[in-house]
């Protein structure tokens, strides 16, 4: 749902009558990793349901996708229909909280994704912090391509297509994998995107529902997961550039907190 794939524009091609459904071995390829190793790591949920991740940055601040907060048809969703669920590395165990506010950059268009897509977050209740509930900080300086750098969610990790449609399969356990950050140029070879210096672009390997995890360099949050526009989840990702909105991200979290 969140991570806007091309899926339904060519679903067709993969609908002939009496074809069985594919299974597509999916975070793509990741690994088990326990939250301990990502303390930072949210699953923001609706309705009680995983959409998304997102990142703790202190004990009242999340840091996630604008486009989380959207439905399919493009229109925003009540705030306080989502939650955070943190410190499991089961999507289904966290210790969940309320939202009280949220903030998306204002440049942010539904229909233009992957610009700009980045929201702060400011829960009802602080969080308690322990080994399995950290904050994270945001990069103090952009990685250059080639750099590794680190993601986990839970996102699909098996895409099915037969004759009733696409069919997703979402792990219960978190998954992370090491992914190479691409320049810009090779990026949109792949794509008919212009993308600005607000985005990050990285080698394949995340899919839907890991939306608004973060990418991570030396335990900095470099990026914030935006979306990929390839069949099978399978061409490079793309993420909001942290350092370069790093001025309007702590503008967003002061302004948050003046609501106290």
């Amino acid at each position: 749902m969140f991570i806007k794939c091309l899926l339904l524009l060519l679903t067709p091609s993969f609908l002939s009558a009496g074809h069985l459904p594919r299974v597509y071995p999916r975070i793509i390829d990741g690994i088990y990793t326990d939250i301990k190793e990502a303390p930072w790591q949210v699953s923001l949920q609706l309705n009680g349901e995983h959409q998304c991740g997102g990142s703790i940055y202190d004990n009242r601040t999340i840091i996630t996708a604008a486009h989380c907060f959207f439905s399919n048809d493009n229109k925003e969703i009540d705030t306080h229909a989502f939650s955070v669920s943190v410190g499991s590395t089961s999507r289904f165990n966290g210790t969940v909280y309320g939202l009280e506010k949220k903030v998306h950059y204002p440049g942010f268009k539904v229909k233009e994704f992957y610009r700009n897509d980045i929201a702060v977050l400011r829960l009802s209740n602080p969080l308690v912090f322990g080994d399995n509930v950290q904050p994270i900080s945001l990069a103090t300086k952009e990685p250059v391509a080639g750099t590794i750098a680190a993601a986990t969610g839970w996102g699909v990790v098996h895409l099915t297509f037969d004759i009733w449609g696409i069919g997703s399969f979402y792990p219960e356990n978190l998954l992370g994998i090491r992914k190479r950050i691409l320049t810009l140029e090779t990026c949109q070879k792949w794509y008919w995107n212009n993308f600005g210096e607000d985005v990050l672009c990285t080698d394949p390997g995340v899919c839907n529902g890991d939306s608004g995890g973060p990418l991570v360099v030396n335990r900095e949050l470099v990026g914030v997961m935006s979306g990929m526009q390839y069949l099978h989840c399978n061409g490079p990702a793309f993420f909001a550039n942290v350092f370069h909105l790093r001025g309007w991200i702590l503008s967003a979290i002061k302004a948050l907190n003046s609501y106290n």
